[in-house]
């Protein structure tokens, strides 16, 4: 009763106390977030019951593709705007998209040229035609602006603004794979929602919409904004990659399974970015007050987040095929396999995040960079390798082994520095209780699958309730990280 009275406590301090502002930002974000992906498993299980499974892989295979030179064209120019964003407001404003405008126009044909390689698929190349149409689009985004000045709101509402667009479209217009080619036009009309919304929303805020800059000062940013757009890169390689490699090596249709697994897992590892894009502010004023008080930030953000997401992760895998014949249909419950290895990345990008956007917040954008060249290499090689040599199953492993690589090199970095970051060593007690969770579903095979991970999720919070009982001070902790930021 104490254990219960006193989250009761720390919850109405929460939604009361002014300077909670990180929480409430978070649960923003989150609300934008999670509704959105809701809204895009919606479509995706849809198009996976009115699509056949070739016709689903080509539509995977395209959306990978699009997503990875997103990537590239965006060249980690948001972060760096918002950290640059005092007294330079109508100067980066500026300059942002005009950079990424250059490099999405170059990225085009490309992008066209690697989907005619990567597949023979005529159905397929004409849809990463139409998709490509988005990036220029995308490359005018200016939520990062929102992000500067602090109104994490209008993210969140923007962002599930675009899901919600393209889901509407997607399941008003495509019945069948007929209608194949209108998903590539759902996209373009979200892209070009998402883009006005911030647009707009940036005029309201006083700063002008308009697109240029020195050639001096946006070489300089954009030599600033290289390492991280680097690394995110990399960590878009990790998640986009795979279903590329998948079909190139193995075909459309396990890349069809491949990729329902793989979208279950990116599809909340998203909400990754938006945590620590949250947070980022946050670091980034502890360290420079001091980098000890960033070190405690991150410790408790660390221990919170290794709680509510290394036993969920397990539980999944031990009932993966159930979740996936749920989610994309019966068909798809041989995807299982994948989804239980593929799970593992989320845990690990979500707590390595730690470590990496500590360096940026300590303005070491290098030490990012070669954690991701780390994982790039392990990526290059493995991915194709353990694809040729097992299929759909070594793209799952290559890319868990990606990511951890990525982890090691960056906490080894923040370690040489002799920034206090968290690893993997200091989740010991939720590794623990999740495997006895997960253990217990396996234990009961004839009870139903909902039945046994419910009483897997009730042991492993029963477990962390007992054994650690610094859960709810850091939670604390993390909730006023934004009380000292304006």
């Amino acid at each position: 009763m104490d254990f219960l009275l006193r989250v009761k406590q720390l919850s109405a301090g929460v939604l009361k106390d002014p300077g909670t502002r990180f929480m409430r930002d978070l649960a923003m974000l989150g609300l934008g977030q999670v509704g959105g992906k809701i809204l895009i498993f919606l479509t995706f299980a849809y198009l996976a019951r009115v699509l056949d499974p070739v016709g689903y892989g080509e539509v995977e295979f395209v959306i990978a593709l699009t997503g990875l030179f997103v990537i590239i064209c965006d060249l980690g120019l948001g972060p760096v705007g918002v950290r640059n964003w005092s007294g330079r407001s109508d100067e980066l404003a500026r300059m942002v998209p005009m950079i990424r405008l250059i490099l999405s126009i170059a990225a085009v044909p490309i992008m066209i040229f690697v989907a005619s390689v990567a597949t023979d698929s005529n159905t397929a190349l004409g849809l990463a035609i139409l998709f490509s149409i988005s990036i220029p689009i995308m490359a005018l985004n200016q939520n990062w602006i929102q992000q500067a000045i602090e109104r994490i709101d209008r993210v969140a509402s923007g962002e599930f603004l675009r899901a919600a667009v393209f889901a509407a479209l997607t399941i008003l217009l495509v019945g069948g794979t007929d209608d194949l080619f209108l998903i590539g036009a759902a996209e373009i009309v979200s892209v070009i929602v998402f883009v006005c919304f911030f647009l707009f929303m940036q005029r309201r805020v006083g700063v002008p919409v308009r697109i240029g800059g020195s050639r001096g000062a946006s070489l300089a940013l954009t030599r600033e904004a290289l390492p991280l757009g680097a690394s995110n890169l990399i960590w878009g390689i990790t998640y986009y990659v795979p279903p590329i490699i998948v079909t190139a090596f193995a075909g459309l249709f396990e890349a069809a399974l491949f990729a329902a697994s793989l979208r279950l897992v990116v599809s909340v590892q998203s909400f990754s970015y938006i945590y620590h894009f949250n947070l980022f502010a946050a670091l980034s004023r502890r360290f420079r007050q001091d980098p000890a008080a960033m070190a405690g930030l991150a410790q408790a953000s660390f221990r919170v987040l290794s709680w509510a997401l290394i036993g969920p992760a397990l539980l999944v895998a031990a009932v993966a095929g159930d979740v996936t014949a749920l989610i994309f249909g019966e068909p798809f419950r041989v995807a299982g396999p994948y989804l239980a290895v593929l799970i593992a990345a989320l845990p690990i990008q979500f707590l390595a995040g730690h470590a990496r956007w500590g360096l940026v917040a300590a303005g070491k954008n290098d030490a990012v960079f070669w954690a991701g060249l780390a994982g790039a290499v392990v990526s290059g090689i493995g991915l194709p390798v353990l694809t040729w040599w097992i299929g759909a199953m070594g793209a799952a492993i290559g890319v868990v082994l990606a990511a951890l690589t990525i982890w090691i090199v960056a906490d080894a970095q923040a370690r040489r520095l002799s920034l206090d970051l968290p690893f993997l060593t200091r989740a010991g007690g939720p590794i623990a209780a999740g495997v006895a969770a997960a253990a217990l579903t396996l234990v009961l095979p004839d009870w139903p699958w909902i039945i046994r991970a419910m009483l897997g999720m009730v042991l492993y919070c029963t477990l962390g309730g007992i054994f650690d009982r610094r859960i709810l001070p850091d939670l604390r902790h993390l909730a006023y990280a934004k009380s000292d930021v304006v």
